[in-house]
């Protein structure tokens, strides 16, 4: 009997600490966050994406980036707007990729792709590879112009060259390269065409009574025949020959 009462004290006083301190450990433990679960619908991936509810607020979008629409905000309107800046840096105006799809983005949108919402990464990426395939028709074309010009210069001055004194030069093939022969009808019909191969250092034969034309670096030239109803012509490259 001694015993229990010299227990009994322990008892008493003991059961209500550990449960205080079971309490206080469970405070401690949710106000730093420890043991608290996400939501559900939770998605790390998320990059800020964002849809307007009808009271004007905004509210995360955590369960779905897709579809960027008029309303949407965010990590990947900005990456949207970014590829639509790539194909044409003009659509977005002065906000640019401001993160807020509005009826510019729309609008641009409805340009590239014909439809007015991106519903997936594969509209986006369609954006770029359209972007790049019009980068790569411009240097093209960039490409050709500049060929054309410098070739245009080139026949110019062969051309010249040879004016100086038709009776004495002609005009000699670089490497090989096509000559093209044919007539044409006095009612514009071309006729007799022909296609002849000039090896290197080949002498193309052109008459002092020629009248040579520059087209674009294409050297014709065309023969008047007196009292005849066609003309002859011959057309060749001014990259593939020289004057001397």
């Amino acid at each position: 009997m001694a015993d229990t009462k010299k227990i009994l004290p322990y008892v008493i006083f003991g059961v209500p600490i550990a449960i205080g301190l079971y309490f206080v450990y469970k405070a401690i433990k949710n106000k730093f966050g420890k043991g608290q679960d996400a939501p559900n619908d939770y998605n790390p991936n998320n990059n800020g994406n964002v849809d307007t509810n009808p009271n004007g607020g905004s509210t995360p979008s955590v369960t779905k980036l897709f579809p960027l629409r008029k309303g949407s905000k965010g990590g990947k309107v900005i990456e949207l707007q970014n590829a639509i800046l790539l194909y044409d840096s003009t659509l977005l105006g002065k906000y640019g990729a401001d993160g807020d799809f509005g009826t510019i983005t729309q609008n641009a949108l409805q340009t590239i792709l014909g439809k007015t919402s991106a519903d997936s990464q594969d509209d986006i990426d369609a954006i770029v590879k359209k972007a790049n395939e019009k980068k790569k028709t411009a240097e093209t074309k960039v490409q050709i112009d500049n060929t054309n010009n410098n070739r245009f210069i080139l026949a110019k001055k062969l051309i010249s060259e040879f004016n100086k004194d038709p009776a004495w030069k002609n005009f000699y093939a670089l490497h090989k390269v096509e000559v093209v022969e044919y007539k044409k009808t006095s009612d514009g019909r071309i006729k007799d065409r022909e296609v002849k191969i000039y090896n290197k250092g080949e002498k193309l034969w052109v008459s002092r009574y020629a009248t040579l034309y520059n087209n674009l670096g294409i050297i014709t030239a065309g023969y008047s025949v007196a009292y005849s109803p066609e003309n002859r012509y011959t057309e060749f490259s001014a990259y593939g020959f020289e004057v001397k």
